[in-house]
Protein backbone atom coordinates (compact mmCIF):
# COMPACT_ATOMS: atom_id res chain seq x y z
CA UNK A 1 0.00 0.00 0.00
CA UNK A 2 2.86 1.96 -0.20
CA UNK A 3 2.02 4.00 -3.59
CA UNK A 4 -1.59 4.71 -1.89
CA UNK A 5 -2.50 8.56 -2.35
CA UNK A 6 -3.77 9.22 1.25
CA UNK A 7 -4.22 12.67 1.11
CA UNK A 8 -5.97 12.33 -2.51
CA UNK A 9 -9.37 10.72 -1.30
CA UNK A 10 -11.75 13.04 -2.01
CA UNK A 11 -15.69 12.28 -1.97
CA UNK A 12 -18.38 14.80 -3.65
CA UNK A 13 -20.89 16.16 -1.26
CA UNK A 14 -23.29 14.64 -3.78
CA UNK A 15 -21.99 10.93 -3.02
CA UNK A 16 -24.06 11.67 0.64
CA UNK A 17 -27.75 11.50 -1.32
CA UNK A 18 -26.93 7.63 -1.33
CA UNK A 19 -27.53 8.22 2.56
CA UNK A 20 -31.26 9.28 1.91
CA UNK A 21 -32.78 5.63 0.72
CA UNK A 22 -31.27 3.98 4.27
CA UNK A 23 -33.14 6.64 6.42
CA UNK A 24 -36.20 5.73 4.24
CA UNK A 25 -35.76 2.06 4.82
CA UNK A 26 -35.75 2.25 8.96
CA UNK A 27 -38.37 5.39 9.15
CA UNK A 28 -40.90 2.77 7.16
CA UNK A 29 -39.84 -0.01 8.41
CA UNK A 30 -39.99 0.94 12.16
CA UNK A 31 -43.59 2.69 10.94
CA UNK A 32 -44.92 -0.78 9.72
CA UNK A 33 -43.56 -3.05 12.83
CA UNK A 34 -45.64 0.12 15.38
CA UNK A 35 -48.88 -0.38 13.00
CA UNK A 36 -48.80 -4.26 12.50
CA UNK A 37 -46.99 -5.66 15.11
CA UNK A 38 -48.40 -4.60 18.35
CA UNK A 39 -51.29 -7.40 19.76
CA UNK A 40 -54.75 -6.73 20.24
CA UNK A 41 -55.89 -9.09 23.14
CA UNK A 42 -55.50 -12.06 25.13
CA UNK A 43 -52.58 -11.94 26.15
CA UNK A 44 -49.75 -13.63 28.57
CA UNK A 45 -51.09 -14.01 32.34
CA UNK A 46 -48.19 -14.25 34.91
CA UNK A 47 -48.07 -16.85 37.05
CA UNK A 48 -44.79 -17.80 38.42
CA UNK A 49 -42.75 -16.49 41.12
CA UNK A 50 -39.06 -17.52 40.40
CA UNK A 51 -35.90 -15.44 41.67
CA UNK A 52 -33.49 -17.61 40.01
CA UNK A 53 -35.11 -17.38 36.40
CA UNK A 54 -35.53 -14.06 36.78
CA UNK A 55 -31.45 -12.93 38.10
CA UNK A 56 -30.50 -15.14 35.34
CA UNK A 57 -32.86 -13.16 32.44
CA UNK A 58 -31.70 -10.10 33.87
CA UNK A 59 -27.46 -10.85 33.80
CA UNK A 60 -28.30 -12.14 30.55
CA UNK A 61 -29.92 -9.13 29.63
CA UNK A 62 -27.59 -6.99 31.19
CA UNK A 63 -24.30 -8.94 29.71
CA UNK A 64 -25.93 -8.27 26.55
CA UNK A 65 -26.41 -4.51 26.75
CA UNK A 66 -22.17 -4.35 28.56
CA UNK A 67 -22.04 -5.64 24.99
CA UNK A 68 -23.82 -3.81 22.18
CA UNK A 69 -22.03 -0.77 24.75
CA UNK A 70 -18.84 -1.84 24.17
CA UNK A 71 -19.40 -2.34 20.51
CA UNK A 72 -20.96 0.99 19.99
CA UNK A 73 -18.40 3.09 21.61
CA UNK A 74 -15.78 1.26 19.44
CA UNK A 75 -17.99 1.44 16.32
CA UNK A 76 -17.90 5.07 16.65
CA UNK A 77 -14.27 5.57 17.53
CA UNK A 78 -13.30 3.63 14.69
CA UNK A 79 -15.50 5.48 11.79
CA UNK A 80 -13.93 8.89 13.38
CA UNK A 81 -10.74 7.76 13.03
CA UNK A 82 -11.20 5.78 9.71
CA UNK A 83 -11.76 8.82 7.94
CA UNK A 84 -8.61 10.22 8.80
CA UNK A 85 -7.44 8.91 5.01
CA UNK A 86 -9.18 11.33 3.13
CA UNK A 87 -8.98 14.79 2.15
CA UNK A 88 -9.11 17.35 5.28
CA UNK A 89 -12.18 18.98 3.27
CA UNK A 90 -13.99 15.59 2.95
CA UNK A 91 -13.51 14.53 6.81
CA UNK A 92 -14.96 18.19 7.76
CA UNK A 93 -18.18 16.93 5.52
CA UNK A 94 -18.17 13.85 7.33
CA UNK A 95 -18.09 15.50 10.66
CA UNK A 96 -20.71 18.00 10.14
CA UNK A 97 -23.21 14.98 8.55
CA UNK A 98 -22.75 13.44 11.59
CA UNK A 99 -23.15 15.81 13.83
CA UNK A 100 -26.51 17.17 12.06
CA UNK A 101 -28.24 13.26 12.23
CA UNK A 102 -26.80 12.26 15.57
CA UNK A 103 -28.12 15.86 17.05
CA UNK A 104 -31.91 14.54 15.52
CA UNK A 105 -30.94 11.29 16.66
CA UNK A 106 -30.65 12.47 20.07
CA UNK A 107 -33.55 15.16 19.84
CA UNK A 108 -36.12 12.08 18.53
CA UNK A 109 -34.71 9.97 21.60
CA UNK A 110 -35.45 12.66 24.19
CA UNK A 111 -39.02 14.02 23.16
CA UNK A 112 -40.16 10.20 23.42
CA UNK A 113 -40.24 10.24 19.55
CA UNK A 114 -38.78 6.61 19.56
CA UNK A 115 -40.41 4.31 22.07
CA UNK A 116 -39.60 1.35 23.50
CA UNK A 117 -40.19 -2.15 22.45
CA UNK A 118 -42.10 -3.22 25.66
CA UNK A 119 -44.45 -0.37 24.47
CA UNK A 120 -44.82 -3.24 21.50
CA UNK A 121 -45.50 -6.26 23.15
CA UNK A 122 -47.66 -4.13 25.53
CA UNK A 123 -46.56 -3.24 28.38
CA UNK A 124 -48.70 -3.96 30.85
CA UNK A 125 -47.53 -7.83 30.46
CA UNK A 126 -44.62 -6.54 32.00
CA UNK A 127 -45.81 -4.47 34.35
CA UNK A 128 -47.53 -7.95 35.69
CA UNK A 129 -44.82 -10.41 35.17
CA UNK A 130 -42.69 -7.82 37.36
CA UNK A 131 -45.36 -7.31 39.53
CA UNK A 132 -45.60 -10.70 40.43
CA UNK A 133 -41.63 -11.62 40.65
CA UNK A 134 -41.66 -8.56 43.13
CA UNK A 135 -44.47 -9.47 45.45
CA UNK A 136 -44.58 -11.29 48.33
CA UNK A 137 -47.73 -13.14 47.99
CA UNK A 138 -48.10 -16.57 46.31
CA UNK A 139 -48.63 -17.06 42.88
CA UNK A 140 -52.23 -17.78 41.66
CA UNK A 141 -52.11 -20.79 40.18
CA UNK A 142 -55.83 -20.90 38.88
CA UNK A 143 -54.99 -17.96 36.69
CA UNK A 144 -55.73 -18.44 32.88
CA UNK A 145 -52.04 -18.82 31.23
CA UNK A 146 -53.70 -15.86 29.01
CA UNK A 147 -55.48 -13.20 29.92
CA UNK A 148 -57.99 -10.63 28.76
CA UNK A 149 -56.23 -7.05 29.34
CA UNK A 150 -58.53 -4.74 27.13
CA UNK A 151 -58.05 -2.98 23.91
CA UNK A 152 -54.20 -1.41 23.70
CA UNK A 153 -53.33 1.70 25.69
CA UNK A 154 -53.93 4.80 24.01
CA UNK A 155 -50.45 6.32 22.65
CA UNK A 156 -51.14 9.48 24.84
CA UNK A 157 -49.78 7.22 27.89
CA UNK A 158 -46.28 8.26 28.63
CA UNK A 159 -43.54 5.92 28.32
CA UNK A 160 -41.13 6.69 31.37
CA UNK A 161 -39.39 4.56 34.16
CA UNK A 162 -42.56 5.06 36.25
CA UNK A 163 -44.61 3.70 33.99
CA UNK A 164 -45.62 0.85 36.14
CA UNK A 165 -45.82 2.44 39.12
CA UNK A 166 -42.98 3.58 41.16
CA UNK A 167 -42.12 0.86 43.46
CA UNK A 168 -40.99 -1.26 40.12
CA UNK A 169 -38.08 -1.57 40.54
CA UNK A 170 -37.44 -3.79 37.54
CA UNK A 171 -39.26 -2.10 35.01
CA UNK A 172 -36.92 1.24 36.08
CA UNK A 173 -34.04 -0.68 35.45
CA UNK A 174 -35.41 -2.14 32.03
CA UNK A 175 -36.82 1.44 30.58
CA UNK A 176 -33.12 3.10 31.71
CA UNK A 177 -30.73 0.22 29.90
CA UNK A 178 -33.22 0.62 27.21
CA UNK A 179 -32.92 4.09 26.54
CA UNK A 180 -29.31 3.91 27.03
CA UNK A 181 -29.43 1.94 24.26
CA UNK A 182 -31.70 4.25 22.17
CA UNK A 183 -28.99 6.66 22.71
CA UNK A 184 -26.10 4.74 21.48
CA UNK A 185 -28.24 3.65 18.69
CA UNK A 186 -28.75 6.97 16.92
CA UNK A 187 -25.14 7.56 17.89
CA UNK A 188 -23.79 4.97 16.22
CA UNK A 189 -26.09 4.20 13.06
CA UNK A 190 -25.11 7.39 11.13
CA UNK A 191 -21.37 6.97 12.21
CA UNK A 192 -21.60 3.05 10.63
CA UNK A 193 -23.15 4.76 7.58
CA UNK A 194 -21.37 7.66 6.87
CA UNK A 195 -18.05 5.39 7.47
CA UNK A 196 -19.44 2.90 4.64
CA UNK A 197 -20.47 5.98 2.32
CA UNK A 198 -16.64 6.89 3.02
CA UNK A 199 -15.29 4.10 1.03
CA UNK A 200 -16.49 5.72 -2.19
CA UNK A 201 -13.56 8.10 -2.01
CA UNK A 202 -11.12 8.43 -4.51
CA UNK A 203 -8.23 10.69 -5.78
CA UNK A 204 -8.93 12.30 -8.98
CA UNK A 205 -6.98 9.41 -10.80
CA UNK A 206 -7.26 6.43 -9.11
CA UNK A 207 -4.39 3.71 -9.04
CA UNK A 208 -5.36 0.25 -8.43
CA UNK A 209 -3.40 0.50 -5.23
CA UNK A 210 -6.35 3.10 -4.05
CA UNK A 211 -9.30 1.18 -5.53
CA UNK A 212 -7.98 -2.06 -3.76
CA UNK A 213 -7.25 0.22 -0.20
CA UNK A 214 -10.72 1.22 -0.78
CA UNK A 215 -12.27 -2.17 -1.30
CA UNK A 216 -10.73 -3.48 1.87
CA UNK A 217 -12.32 -0.44 4.00
CA UNK A 218 -15.59 -0.97 2.76
CA UNK A 219 -15.45 -4.41 3.40
CA UNK A 220 -14.14 -3.93 7.13
CA UNK A 221 -16.74 -1.18 7.70
CA UNK A 222 -19.44 -3.54 6.57
CA UNK A 223 -18.31 -6.43 8.88
CA UNK A 224 -18.26 -3.72 11.68
CA UNK A 225 -22.29 -2.66 10.72
CA UNK A 226 -23.16 -5.78 10.60
CA UNK A 227 -21.51 -7.10 14.30
CA UNK A 228 -22.97 -4.00 15.71
CA UNK A 229 -26.18 -4.19 14.61
CA UNK A 230 -26.57 -7.85 15.45
CA UNK A 231 -25.33 -7.24 19.18
CA UNK A 232 -28.02 -4.96 18.91
CA UNK A 233 -30.41 -7.32 18.09
CA UNK A 234 -29.04 -10.19 20.86
CA UNK A 235 -29.38 -7.13 23.22
CA UNK A 236 -33.56 -6.33 22.29
CA UNK A 237 -34.10 -10.39 22.14
CA UNK A 238 -32.51 -10.72 25.80
CA UNK A 239 -34.05 -7.54 27.19
CA UNK A 240 -37.85 -8.32 25.82
CA UNK A 241 -37.29 -11.89 26.81
CA UNK A 242 -36.29 -10.92 30.65
CA UNK A 243 -40.26 -10.75 32.03
CA UNK A 244 -40.94 -14.34 29.97
CA UNK A 245 -39.75 -15.88 33.20
CA UNK A 246 -43.05 -15.26 35.05
CA UNK A 247 -45.02 -17.11 32.14
CA UNK A 248 -46.02 -20.85 31.71
CA UNK A 249 -47.22 -22.88 29.25
CA UNK A 250 -49.35 -21.37 26.13
CA UNK A 251 -48.60 -17.70 27.98
CA UNK A 252 -44.98 -18.22 27.46
CA UNK A 253 -45.16 -19.76 24.33
CA UNK A 254 -47.24 -17.08 22.95
CA UNK A 255 -44.67 -13.91 24.70
CA UNK A 256 -41.53 -15.61 23.13
CA UNK A 257 -43.34 -16.09 19.45
CA UNK A 258 -44.23 -12.44 19.61
CA UNK A 259 -40.54 -11.53 20.60
CA UNK A 260 -38.99 -13.41 18.02
CA UNK A 261 -41.45 -12.49 15.47
CA UNK A 262 -40.32 -8.88 16.46
CA UNK A 263 -36.52 -9.56 16.06
CA UNK A 264 -36.76 -10.77 12.98
CA UNK A 265 -39.21 -8.37 11.33
CA UNK A 266 -36.46 -5.85 12.72
CA UNK A 267 -33.23 -8.05 11.34
CA UNK A 268 -35.06 -8.04 7.78
CA UNK A 269 -35.22 -3.91 8.07
CA UNK A 270 -31.86 -4.19 9.82
CA UNK A 271 -30.62 -6.15 6.31
CA UNK A 272 -32.26 -3.98 4.13
CA UNK A 273 -30.82 -1.11 5.47
CA UNK A 274 -27.64 -1.79 5.31
CA UNK A 275 -27.71 -3.22 1.95
CA UNK A 276 -29.54 -0.07 0.76
CA UNK A 277 -26.48 2.00 1.04
CA UNK A 278 -23.65 -0.45 0.85
CA UNK A 279 -24.88 -1.51 -2.66
CA UNK A 280 -24.53 1.62 -4.47
CA UNK A 281 -21.13 2.44 -2.95
CA UNK A 282 -19.66 -1.20 -3.85
CA UNK A 283 -21.18 -0.63 -7.45
CA UNK A 284 -19.88 2.84 -7.74
CA UNK A 285 -16.54 1.86 -6.32
CA UNK A 286 -16.22 -1.55 -8.47
CA UNK A 287 -16.87 0.79 -11.62
CA UNK A 288 -14.36 3.14 -10.70
CA UNK A 289 -11.85 0.38 -9.95
CA UNK A 290 -12.45 -1.26 -13.40
CA UNK A 291 -11.88 2.06 -15.10
CA UNK A 292 -8.33 2.29 -12.93
CA UNK A 293 -7.39 -1.41 -13.70
CA UNK A 294 -8.44 -0.80 -17.93
CA UNK A 295 -6.00 2.36 -18.04
CA UNK A 296 -3.49 0.92 -16.40
CA UNK A 297 -3.76 -2.77 -17.79
CA UNK A 298 -0.64 -4.64 -18.73
CA UNK A 299 0.26 -7.96 -20.07
CA UNK A 300 -0.32 -10.78 -17.32
CA UNK A 301 3.07 -13.14 -17.36
CA UNK A 302 4.54 -15.80 -14.84
CA UNK A 303 3.38 -14.86 -10.84
CA UNK A 304 0.87 -11.88 -12.48
CA UNK A 305 -0.71 -14.88 -14.27
CA UNK A 306 -1.42 -16.79 -11.50
CA UNK A 307 -3.02 -13.75 -9.94
CA UNK A 308 -5.15 -13.23 -12.52
CA UNK A 309 -6.27 -17.75 -12.65
CA UNK A 310 -7.02 -16.97 -8.52
CA UNK A 311 -9.36 -13.63 -8.59
CA UNK A 312 -12.57 -15.11 -9.95
CA UNK A 313 -12.36 -17.62 -6.81
CA UNK A 314 -11.38 -14.78 -4.82
CA UNK A 315 -14.35 -12.53 -5.91
CA UNK A 316 -16.56 -15.33 -5.57
CA UNK A 317 -15.25 -16.06 -1.59
CA UNK A 318 -15.37 -11.97 -1.46
CA UNK A 319 -19.24 -11.84 -2.65
CA UNK A 320 -20.13 -14.91 0.08
CA UNK A 321 -18.84 -12.74 2.64
CA UNK A 322 -20.31 -9.76 2.20
CA UNK A 323 -23.74 -11.54 1.35
CA UNK A 324 -23.64 -12.90 5.07
CA UNK A 325 -22.74 -9.40 6.79
CA UNK A 326 -25.45 -8.18 4.72
CA UNK A 327 -28.08 -10.99 5.93
CA UNK A 328 -26.50 -11.24 9.12
CA UNK A 329 -29.52 -9.42 11.01
CA UNK A 330 -31.76 -11.36 9.34
CA UNK A 331 -29.62 -14.52 10.08
CA UNK A 332 -30.13 -13.35 14.16
CA UNK A 333 -33.37 -12.49 13.94
CA UNK A 334 -34.56 -16.20 12.28
CA UNK A 335 -31.69 -17.60 14.82
CA UNK A 336 -33.69 -16.07 17.91
CA UNK A 337 -36.48 -18.59 17.41
CA UNK A 338 -33.90 -21.36 17.45
CA UNK A 339 -31.04 -20.09 20.32
CA UNK A 340 -32.83 -19.16 23.74
CA UNK A 341 -30.98 -16.46 25.70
Amino acid sequence: MAKVKADGFALSPWALLILVPPLLVMGVGISLIDMYGRPLDHLASAVVQNGHAEAAARLTMLATWLLLAVAAIGGIFYCAWSIHVLVPATVRLLRWVYLGLAVAGVLLVASGGMEGAQRLVDRRVICAAFELIQTQAEPAASKPVLRIYGPPLPQAVPDDQFACGPTDRLYRQMWWLNQIQKYLLVLLIPALALGIVSCRALPASPSEEDCQFQVKRLSTHLYVTAAALVIGLLFLSALLRWPSVAFAGAGASSYKAHVDAYILCLGVIYSVFIASYYVPVAIGLTNACKKASGSGQRKATGKDAAVAAASPASEFLDLLKAAAALFAPTIAGLLGGVIDL
